[in-house]
């Protein structure tokens, strides 16, 4: 049987529980439950947020409070390697599609970035940085990845370049056709020690401009080739970062 994952937000705070047992007040949470996935008693479930996770039968409810017993408590802890992806403000379905992706694959945070060649037109600002949280979010729940990414507003390139120069523990990467097939790749970092930190890149639909590609080589990005094909930008950040957590995890 389907075991279905539902966030809550601030679950460890607005909670009321007993060792195995728990009572929730959330709204959005009771319609979710009752309206759309209708659950019924005895169905399994996990209800997560950003600092733990809990197995648990759903008991009913009563009134607007929603119950739960069996409940199995655990702290969601980091990743020994963490990935940062700098996504460039793809056109609006395709940027959703690799926010979608990205959180699939275990990224922890994702920078979006502001390039010479991109489709900003459609980016306002606080609404669309919600929509991306939510469909994170929605993500989430379906790969049952419990540490959500955190999304952060456009900046461009060279800014946020800036930043990490004098970061020299992050592994960096660049997805690119020019670049070492992962077979090489694969093999020079067999026996290699982990890394704690990652940071990788694609470019946006019409690439990155050479100016922009120089910036990368500064920055000592590693070029990576990831199929003989040409990839659409989304479906390379979202097999890039895959790759990168398969073989970092």
């Amino acid at each position: 049987m389907h075991e279905f994952a539902f966030y809550c937000d601030a679950l460890s705070s607005s909670m009321i529980h007993k060792p195995c047992s728990l009572v929730i007040d959330n709204k959005l949470l009771f319609h979710r439950l009752t309206q759309v996935v209708r659950l019924n008693r005895g169905d399994k479930l996990i209800l997560f947020d950003q600092h733990i996770q809990v197995k648990a039968l759903f008991a009913g409810c009563q009134g607007t409070h929603l119950l739960f017993n069996e409940c199995v408590w655990q702290k969601t802890e980091p990743r020994h390697t963490t990935i940062t992806f700098l996504l460039p403000l793809l056109k609006k379905d395709e940027c959703q599609q690799a926010i979608y992706g990205l959180t699939e694959v275990g990224v922890e945070h994702i920078q979006l970035l502001i390039t010479e060649r991109i489709h900003r037109s459609w980016w306002t600002g606080g609404h669309d940085h919600d929509r991306l949280e939510r469909i994170s979010i929605a993500a989430a729940e379906q790969a049952k990845n419990f540490i959500i990414p955190t999304i952060s507003s456009p900046a461009p390139l060279r800014t946020v370049l800036d930043q990490f120069t004098s970061h020299t523990d992050f592994f960096r990467y660049f997805f690119d056709q020019s670049g070492m097939p992962l077979k090489k790749w694969h093999e020079t970092c067999l026996g290699a020690p982990t890394p704690a930190k990652i940071i990788a890149t694609v470019g946006p639909e019409a690439d990155f401009t050479n100016q922009e590609k120089e910036l990368l080589r500064k920055a000592q990005f590693s070029l990576l080739k990831l199929t003989p094909t040409v990839l659409r930008a989304f479906q390379a950040a979202t097999f890039g970062a895959a790759i990168l957590r398969s073989f970092f995890s």
